[in-house]
């Protein structure tokens, strides 16, 4: 046993000592895993990866459309970002997936730091059914629209059988708060994994005041370390600060307006630590604004939302997936092009 202490002072190199040893005690008590990770572990770990792969295994990001341009889909453990400037559509993009992956019956929770639960319902809502948005609000003495009625109540008995889909409507959480969530999302739900939604990433409290790269950097790595332990992925939802310089004159310029990675503050930490790093970009939304929605070119314009792939480790980057968003049904489409059709059909 060691001797921690003297007549005539404390032995700290002894206390030093004993505590590492209650430490290493107790985790192998607890059955704690060690970080260190055999050859004959990595080997089988891998074949088993491989076989599940082989059978076609993919963890689905819920919209077919994005899943055949992803090599690892949403895979546990892993983080996507998704940033757009304000208004283009971001939160309504990921609401979609949302939805895909409720239909889908994939575990999902959709943490909401920025709209409100109401604000949510009505958009998801309103997806679900295809109605309009705007009939979900009444004018003052009147009542909402029957049909709006009728589908709400619809929507009741989908929405009680949604057994792995849950939403948290709190403007002030941190991360630690966040793995709590999950941690409680899987006990309630028996899933095994779960696509957890941030909206908006950055307005977790870590990155609330004082942000300084280093800050967003440390807040970064350590949100990728709750990722990898609680076995989630996590989709983060970012954004973008464009520039208001080069004020496009004409309609062919509004390519310049689309946002980069250069657009977030410290990009570089985001898109170190994610797998795949998506930008959202609408040029009908800024030619409204900028040349009005009368403008002739502009009134015949699709709203179309280019999603493209700006980074994919170990998979196409730089490519853009089209589609074609509905802003009153806040819904987003594959777009097709009808000459593409008559090519299929050939």
């Amino acid at each position: 046993m060691l001797q921690a202490t003297s007549k005539d002072r404390l032995n700290k190199e002894a206390f030093l000592s004993l505590r590492d040893a209650i430490t290493e005690n107790l985790e192998m008590i607890e059955g704690k895993k060690s970080l260190l990770i055999s050859p004959e572990e990595m080997y089988n770990t891998y074949k088993t990866i491989i076989v599940k792969r082989n059978n076609g295994e993919k963890f689905s990001s819920g919209d077919s459309y994005l899943d055949r341009y992803m090599t690892m889909g949403f895979a546990p453990q892993y983080m996507t970002s998704c940033f757009a400037g304000t208004g283009e559509g971001k939160s309504m993009y990921a609401l979609n997936l949302v939805n895909k992956q409720i239909n889908l019956e994939i575990p999902c929770l959709y943490i909401s730091l920025e709209n409100s639960l109401e604000m949510t319902m009505d958009r998801l809502i309103s997806l679900r059914s295809e109605i309009d948005f705007s009939r979900f609000y009444s004018k003052e003495g009147e009542e909402l629209d029957q049909e709006v009625v009728e589908a709400i109540e619809r929507e009741k008995r989908n929405f009680y059988k949604m057994e792995f889909f849950r939403f948290v409507d709190e403007p002030n959480l941190n991360m630690d708060d966040c793995r709590i969530i999950i941690r409680e999302f899987k006990k309630k739900t028996g899933a095994k994994y779960v696509n957890v939604f941030l909206d908006l990433y950055s307005q977790l409290q870590e990155f609330s005041s004082d942000i300084t790269p280093q800050k967003i950097e440390t807040g970064v790595n350590k949100w990728h370390e709750i990722v990898k332990g609680e076995f989630f992925h996590s989709f983060n939802i970012l954004q973008a600060n464009r520039s208001q310089e080069n004020k496009p004159k004409t309609i062919n310029e509004i390519e310049r307006l689309r946002p980069n990675l250069d657009n977030i503050k410290n990009s570089a930490s985001y898109g170190e630590r994610s797998r795949v790093v998506l930008s959202l970009f609408r040029p009908k939304y800024y030619a409204e604004r900028i040349f009005g929605a009368e403008h002739p070119e502009v009134s015949t314009m699709d709203d179309i939302c280019r999603v493209r792939i700006e980074k994919q480790n170990a998979g196409i980057s730089n490519f853009d997936l089209k589609y074609l968003y509905v802003a009153s049904r806040c819904k987003f489409y594959k777009f097709v092009k009808k000459e593409e059709e008559v090519e299929r059909k050939i």
